[in-house]
């Protein structure tokens, strides 16, 4: 029997992974700790691992993983914590990334959101679990049906979390307001519309700042200032490579040219797994210039967004930036 334990990456949905081993362990005399996103990565963990009994780790899931768990009528554990605390979890403590931490974590919620909508979904809350440890570990263990008294679920609580494993991590919001305000910035405005939903079930306009992006001829240097196109053509700039949550989205990707740049084609295009639109742009005026994709991503979709941002020909002169890219839910 699999068990299936989805939630966003960090200590919440480890502890809830630590606290379902151990009962899977204590009902079935054994079992495994898998790491799985798709079915294809399922089946070949679950061949690897060679036993009947094992809780499925699932920090980006698929689609399709969510649709076969349905038909089969499978319940499982949907862990839900504060994507901005998972999110300082996830960083280095020493030298937090947040540029680099962000794409991850936004990808996951998109990955996750709906789950909790499902019928064998059972959602726990990262803030409930922290108060009551031993209510939520009870919740894990009535909704895998695999029976355990108070005094067990107490004993597995304990033992945990004299390993370190425990439900809340009260340190993770001191490190987010320690933060600098300008990281802080970029992952909110990547994050908040997940907060929102995981909150309220709605989902709110994306916002991916410049320092998501990176330059399209140098890919380990960000975009985060202005990009000289003097030289000959190439892409310009690309990222951010986050997935987005199934459904109807307007892209508006928000551009900045110097006066210099105006004398020059610019192909901006949209790719995940294929190119899903382009466009080619000449910016009128010095300034600012937007570029609209209508988007309908379908729940089996599992594959990050990227923009890319071309100049058709050499330039002797000139200037772009990126300014923003913001996603508005449609309906």
């Amino acid at each position: 029997m699999l068990y299936f334990v989805i939630g966003l990456p960090g200590h919440f949905s480890a502890w809830c992974d630590a606290v379902a081993l151990r009962l899977v362990e204590r009902a079935h005399g054994g079992g495994a700790m898998l790491a799985a996103d798709t079915l294809s990565e399922l089946a070949a963990t679950a061949i690897r691992a060679g036993t009947a009994h094992a809780v499925v780790a699932c920090r980006r899931p698929g689609g399709r993983l969510r649709a076969a768990l349905t038909e089969a009528g499978r319940r499982y554990i949907v862990a839900v914590d504060d994507p901005r605390l998972a999110l300082v979890d996830l960083a280095d403590p020493e030298s937090p990334d947040i540029a680099a931490a962000t794409p991850a974590m936004a990808t996951s919620c998109a990955a996750i959101a709906g789950y909790d909508r499902s019928p064998g979904s059972l959602v726990i809350r990262a803030a409930d679990a922290a108060a009551d440890p031993a209510a939520a570990a009870r919740g894990i263990a009535e909704h895998f049906e695999l029976g355990s008294d108070d005094e067990t679920i107490g004993q597995i609580v304990a033992a945990l979390a004299e390993e370190g494993i425990v439900a809340g991590a009260p340190e993770a919001a001191t490190r987010w307001h320690a933060l600098d305000p300008n990281p802080r910035a970029w992952a909110e405005g990547a994050l908040a519309s997940y907060i929102n939903y995981f909150d309220t079930g709605s989902l709110t306009p994306l916002n991916w700042a410049r320092e998501l992006f990176f330059l399209g001829d140098r890919p380990d240097e960000r975009a985060s200032w202005i990009i000289d196109i003097t030289g000959h053509a190439r892409c310009l700039m690309q990222g951010p490579g986050i997935m987005v949550a199934a459904g109807a989205w307007l892209m508006t990707v928000r551009l900045l040219f110097s006066r210099e740049a105006t004398e020059h084609e610019f192909q901006v295009e949209l790719h995940s797994d294929r190119l899903l639109g382009e466009a080619t742009v000449r910016p009128e005026r010095e300034g600012g210039l937007e570029v609209n994709f209508p988007l309908t991503l379908d729940e089996a979709a599992n594959y990050p967004l990227t923009i890319r941002v071309s100049n058709r020909r050499a330039a002797f002169d000139g200037a772009c930036a990126m300014d923003n890219v913001v996603l508005v839910p449609q309906g």
